[in-house]
């Protein structure tokens, strides 16, 4: 089966797509990557690294940029789709 890509407001489209991409960050060298939600990763796809975090649930995580600092949720900040 291929993939089926859908973008919003394609609600037709939407209709034929099982999973969704979404994106990833490794927290030990910092790879950006997406991953299917049918095929989830559990490994960095450059490092292997076991240490990866959806983009939406970095909360209080580590930045693999500043070892020091951490991810702040911004309460002030919105989004609609």
């Amino acid at each position: 089966m291929t993939k089926q890509y859908a973008y919003h407001p394609d609600h037709e489209g939407l209709a034929l797509c099982t999973g969704n991409d979404s994106p990833h960050l490794c927290l030990t060298c910092g790879n950006e990557f997406m991953v299917d939600s049918c095929a989830p990763a559990e490994h960095c796809s450059k490092c292997s690294s076991l240490d990866i975090a959806g983009t939406f649930q970095l909360a209080g995580r580590n930045c693999p940029a500043c070892p020091a600092g951490y991810f702040e949720i911004d309460p002030d900040f919105g989004c609609i789709s």
